[in-house]
């Protein structure tokens, strides 16, 4: 379908693909794309995802498709790269603005200009997968309703496939007759689920030979059996296909546990299942909890050094998760979601029961146990060393959950004034400079005042204490050789609600 809608052309140049979490959207996106590739039409292809750190920002849309038409059509390119020396901000404009000047005007400059040529003969596609793993959900509402705003001008150059859940902020804008909607739950998927079962089984069999060969294959009953209990979802079935696969126990017992499993068991029963089996630990519920709630994904011994455990620790805490968590073989590398449906079924109180993973208090143990890493003191008595990045980055990120979840008035009550008032306290106080040092030299200075102006907006703010603010702010401008109305609004936003101590330091 997706197929003949590119190539009929039209002016309907939106496609919405839509279906619930696990239902093949992105596999679906990801083969689109490829076929584009083939046939030389892909313009240019964003997929976001939850948690990975700029993937899941709208701040990196347009420029990546920006980016990726100069090569589709390199004559763009000069007219991109003059958008932006006109207009150096362009990047943190509205989202419409950027997208018409980097992207829709430079394409149909050179498209109308050799109309003629080939090149332009073919239609041009952009694939954007799961809208609804980005971060900003109003940008990306404004973003859809520009589409179609561009699309009624008959402005748009492209023919826009997206790909989303069913959330209310994309649904009210894209639900309309003028895109070409795609319901993946129309479609009947156990044929192809029966013969996914059937492939990774002879995969299976094949490069365990030694450990099947006094079991028969699975017959067609057992795989018709299988594709029934995954009620058109893929995710169900690649994870139930990963719980056999599991290292921990012979495949074909882990095949009779899964033929087992209640006919029509929906995913949330499977994620439960699989996370019930793990001994519910303190330890394993901190480290889980930790991976679940971080802003993206870190190495194994990062998040180690965060949590104050072993790496080995970390390992051992999660192995019994492999079919919905990916470990890797090294310790340097990091522990993925194989699927954003884990997360939100762990946050969400009425899904996961006793699984239950508290999103206020992870953030707030997160928030500490950032502040504790960073009060170890930088490696070279300046900046914060690689392994502290996340912690000196991210701290405020947890802290503006933590707050948002909690309410304006959070901070000012046990349980939690207390520890992170003196962790804070601590910190301000003893390593303050060389948190400035390293956003600084990172760059991230912009981003963490961003992040404090939007948290001041939901605190109940206290009286900020002016003359302070200011000594700091002239000190520190000395230091840096920063104006000091910048240093002023960063004290000022970063003391101000906070309720600390200032006569302390």
């Amino acid at each position: 379908m997706i197929k003949k809608w590119v190539g009929k052309g039209g002016n309907c140049r939106i496609c919405w693909l839509y279906g619930p979490a696990g239902s093949g959207k992105s596999a679906i996106s990801q083969t689109i794309a490829e076929w584009c590739v083939r046939k030389e039409i892909l313009a240019a292809s964003f997929f976001f995802r939850r948690g990975v750190g700029d993937r899941s920002s709208i701040a990196r849309l347009v420029p990546t498709l920006a980016h990726q038409l100069s090569s589709f059509l390199p004559t763009t390119k000069q007219l991109i790269c003059d958008a932006v020396q006109k207009e150096p901000g362009i990047t943190r404009k509205p989202i419409r603005r950027q997208f018409e000047k980097l992207v829709i005007d430079p394409t149909r400059a050179v498209t109308s200009s050799v109309r003629s040529a080939l090149p332009w003969k073919k239609p041009m596609v952009i694939v954007i997968d799961a809208l609804d793993e980005c971060d900003d959900k109003e940008s990306m509402s404004e973003f859809v309703q520009m589409l179609f705003e561009l699309q009624k001008m008959h402005r748009l150059p492209f023919w826009i496939l997206v790909a989303s859940r069913v959330e209310d902020h994309i649904s009210k804008k894209i639900n309309n007759p003028a895109a070409h909607i795609i319901a993946l739950q129309d479609f009947d998927a156990h044929i192809d689920i029966r013969a996914f079962f059937r492939q990774s089984f002879t995969t299976l069999y094949q490069e365990n030979h030694l450990v099947w060969r006094s079991q028969p294959f699975p017959s067609d009953d057992d795989f018709d059996a299988l594709a029934a209990k995954c009620r058109g979802l893929f995710i169900f079935a690649v994870t139930l296909m990963r719980f056999i696969k599991d290292s921990e126990d012979r495949p074909h017992h882990r095949l009779k546990a899964a033929l087992a499993v209640q006919t029509g068991l929906d995913l949330d029963l499977l994620y439960n299942q699989i996370i019930s089996a793990v001994p519910q630990t303190d330890r394993f519920k901190q480290v889980l909890g930790t991976i679940i709630l971080l802003r993206h994904p870190i190495p194994i011994t990062s998040v180690a050094l965060l949590i104050q455990l072993e790496p080995a620790d970390i390992v051992e805490s999660l192995l019994g998760l492999q079919s919905v968590l990916m470990i890797p073989g090294r310790d340097d590398l990091s522990v993925h979601l194989f699927h954003a449906s884990l997360c939100d079924f762990l946050v969400n109180k009425d899904r996961s029961g006793t699984l239950y993973i508290d999103p206020l208090s992870g953030h707030f143990y997160i928030t500490t146990k950032c502040l504790t890493v960073m009060l170890m003191g930088p490696g070279d008595g300046i900046f914060y060393s690689q392994e502290q990045q996340y912690a000196s980055q991210n701290w405020l990120y947890h802290c503006h959950h933590f707050v948002t979840l909690a309410g304006g008035d959070s901070l000012s009550h046990p349980p939690f004034s207390s520890s992170f008032m003196d962790c804070l306290t601590n910190f301000l106080s003893r390593h303050l400079d060389h948190w400035i040092n390293t956003l600084i030299l990172d760059k991230q200075w912009k981003t963490m005042l961003e992040i404090l102006q939007s948290m001041l907006s939901e605190l109940q703010v206290s009286p900020a204490v002016v003359t302070i603010l200011q000594k700091y702010a002239e000190l520190s401008s000395r230091n840096y050789q920063i104006p000091p109305s910048i240093w002023y609004r960063f004290y000022r936003r970063l003391y101000k609600g906070l309720r600390w101590d200032f006569d302390a330091c």
